[in-house]
């Protein structure tokens, strides 16, 4: 005579071994009854998940396992394998066989267990790379060191997302952002710094091999490439436009009019060949008495800190 069995309760939990990792378990507790009498003793079990509520291919099963019951109550813990149970997907089943024979109808999977794919995608790690799929489609975010960038289905070249290693920033505050190397040209490894080496390579110095140097702009003001600039990378010295000017008194009289603007100059009896004495100016240039000036060429500023993006 075949045997009837019936499950009266069944609920999901964690079973939670430290911090080091995901669990990827499930404790699963229940309570068997054989025509109405709770089953004692020991059971093969076989856990079966499914992503159809009937019918269908099991995507993993536990295989025939003992277990032992006491007065009907049992607990099993199911660690189903990751690489064939998605937990991404919308709804799952779990079928419980015991002894042969199916225990209909399966039951749905709750939210619990779900949080095995959350958690692990807030705990993401990899040497290399890592990818998070969107939709049913080709596409996919990546982060790859310390780029974000995204890769359409339609097309074969990734887009940066964020900051693009090599982009230079001018920093109001008095340290160190998050992410960012101070441009101060000194000479890094690039191990340490592979995607700014991708960036910038040896634009600024190095051996191109082992090390390179960052960009040198303290006190500097960064130009676009282009027109009068200098080459991508290169310094270009500070210089003005030619100031250029002409005095030309006439010999036929004195010079007796003050010279104005930057000009100054003193009044003095002066003679040439072949007249007699006059008076006359001794002219002298001097931009300082119509413009502030320096010891260098600068428009109104206020100081900055510039550190490239690694």
């Amino acid at each position: 005579m075949k045997k009837l069995f019936c499950l009266l309760f069944v609920f999901f939990s964690f079973t939670v071994v430290g911090f080091s990792g995901v669990p990827n378990e499930i404790r699963y507790n229940g309570r068997l009854k054989s025509y109405n009498y709770p089953v004692t003793g020991n059971m093969p079990f076989n856990f079966k998940i499914y992503d159809t509520r009937e019918g269908g291919t099991a995507r993993w099963e536990s295989g025939n396992q003992i277990i032992k019951l006491s007065s009907g109550v049992f607990t099993y813990i199911i660690s189903p394998d990751e690489s064939m149970v998605d937990w991404r997907k919308k709804d799952l089943w779990i079928q419980i066989v015991v002894d042969g024979k199916e225990l209909l109808p399966r039951e749905k999977i709750t939210a619990q267990p779900y949080s095995f794919h959350s958690y692990s995608s807030e705990n993401l790690s990899s040497d290399t790379e890592i990818k998070i799929e969107i939709g049913e489609n080709s596409a996919y975010i990546g982060i790859e060191g310390n780029s974000l960038y995204y890769k359409p289905s339609q097309r074969a070249e990734k887009e940066c997302l964020g900051v693009p290693p090599g982009t230079v920033i001018a920093f109001a505050g008095n340290h160190v952002p998050r992410g960012y190397l101070l441009c101060d040209g000194r000479e890094v490894d690039v191990l340490n710094y592979p995607d700014l080496f991708r960036a910038i390579g040896t634009i600024y110095g190095g051996n191109g091999t082992s090390k390179f140097k960052l960009p040198d702009f303290r006190g500097m003001f960064l130009r676009g490439t282009g027109g009068n600039a200098a080459p991508l990378g290169q310094r270009q010295g500070d210089a003005i436009r030619n100031i250029v000017g002409n005095v030309s008194p006439s010999w036929a009289g004195d010079i007796t009019a003050p010279p104005t603007g930057a000009f100054s100059g003193s009044y003095k009896n002066s003679s040439r060949e072949g007249t007699n004495n006059n008076n006359g100016w001794n002219l002298n240039f001097d931009a300082s008495k119509v413009v502030p000036t320096a010891n260098e060429n600068r428009p109104v500023n206020y100081a900055v800190s510039y550190y490239i993006k690694y």
